[in-house]
């Protein structure tokens, strides 16, 4: 039987260790040579600038190599505009800030103008829908439905003949994501901050990166944007006539107030910016305001002021449907239930056709409002299809009732 031999491994042996304090392990490692590229290096740290520590030099896509890429959306577009007018007008950021405000609020113009044109065109029709608009409140209220479609049927034919498209009303809407886009993208250059943004301002602002000290920039966006709703908004049509009076107060003195508290602690950047929108925003609503700028622009007329006793160009009387639980005529005159139904589905329906044919009659007879060939085409398409639903209604009306007797 062979013997083992075993080996005692240095793992196992005790080491002694040396433990050295900061300075000794300095001194014990640290050459002489070692010690002159430290003094020269620790020199030439007291002149660097931020050029020599970030030599980029801007250019288009400046924005992103600094670690501002938003991807797609309105922050990437407006990222895109601001870096372009920046680099090509060769401005210093505030005024690369106001020009791209600038730029935006042009490429929109066109929706404001096609606004301000359904604006003044639905300010025409209000005294006509109002009076409809509030039989259609109590008529919700008594869920009479019936009652409610009618008259629905009669607001839109009006809104139809005047012109009225609320699609073209949503246009200047566009520019709520463009403004959202404006706003993360100035925090987001305030917060790197952005080089040169620090010394880009102008005036009293020469720090971009932190709020006005003396918060003139937010007290003027809200003084401008008082104004701009007490001028009827940015297409210069006052709506005061349908909205509530506390909407109204909410409009013009809740909103300015609660921007300038949001606004005062912004970084100056984004208060320029929405100040300088909010001054295009009065000087869009003032020049709306004009009529000669409005018959220049193709934008139709702003209503006049009329006395309380004044009706306006149509002298008629409209004759608005309501059943007959509305007015007493059932309880006057008892019906059956199908001759009542047959009564009121035959009532509704001459409603409608009447409603429609005097407002268009009035609207040719009235000064400087006659309906186009193709309007009167549509508005008799229209007559006739209303009047199809109807006899259909009606017929079904009859056999439901008449199935219920059997």
């Amino acid at each position: 039987m062979s013997q083992q031999t075993y080996k005692r491994f240095a793992s196992t042996i005790p080491v002694q260790t040396t433990i050295l304090t900061p300075e000794a392990a300095v001194t014990a490692t640290v050459t002489p040579a070692q010690e002159t590229l430290q003094d020269d290096w620790a020199a030439s740290l007291e002149n660097l600038t931020n050029s020599d520590i970030l030599p980029l030099e801007e250019h288009i896509g400046y924005l992103k190599a600094l670690g501002l890429d938003y991807g797609w959306g309105p922050t990437a577009m407006m990222e895109y505009i601001l870096e372009h007018v920046h680099i090509w007008s060769q401005t210093p950021w505030w005024a690369s800030i106001i020009l791209s405000a600038f730029l935006v609020r042009l490429a929109l113009f066109k929706l404001n103008v096609n606004a301000a044109d359904q604006a003044g065109r639905l300010a025409r029709a209000t005294p006509q829908i109002k009076p409809i608009q509030d039989k259609i409140r109590v008529a919700s209220a008594s869920r009479d439905t019936p009652t409610m479609m009618v008259l629905s049927a009669q607001m839109k034919a009006i809104m139809k003949a005047e012109g009225v498209s609320y699609a073209k009303l949503l246009g200047p809407f566009l520019q709520i994501p463009l403004g959202y886009g404006t706003f993360r993208l100035l925090q987001g250059m305030s917060h790197l901050p952005v080089p040169g943004l620090d010394s880009g301002g102008i005036l009293w602002i020469r720090d971009l990166t932190i709020a006005d000290p003396y918060f003139t920039l937010p007290m003027l966006t809200s003084v401008m944007m008082y104004y701009t709703f007490k001028r009827g908004g940015e297409t210069g049509t006052s709506n005061a006539a349908t909205m509530s009076p506390t909407m109204k107060n909410a409009f013009t003195y809740g909103l300015p107030l609660m921007s300038f508290l949001f606004m005062s602690f912004w970084p100056a950047c984004v208060q320029l910016t929405f100040t300088t929108t909010s001054m295009i925003a009065l000087g869009t609503a003032t020049l709306f305001r004009h009529p000669g700028i409005r018959t220049f622009l193709g934008i139709s007329d702003l209503p006049a002021a009329r006395s309380a006793t004044d009706r306006g160009p149509y002298k008629g009387v409209m004759n608005v449907y309501q059943s007959p639980s509305a007015t007493g005529e059932a309880a006057a005159e008892p019906k059956g239930v199908f001759r009542g139904a047959v009564a009121d589905i035959r009532g509704a329906a001459k409603s409608v056709m009447g409603t429609a044919k005097n407002y268009q009659e009035r609207k040719s007879k009235s000064g400087g409002g006659r309906l186009t060939a193709g309007e009167m085409r549509r508005a008799k398409a229209y007559e006739d299809k209303r009047k199809r639903e109807l006899d259909i209604e009606k017929w079904e009306a009859e056999g439901r009732r008449a199935g219920r007797r059997t």
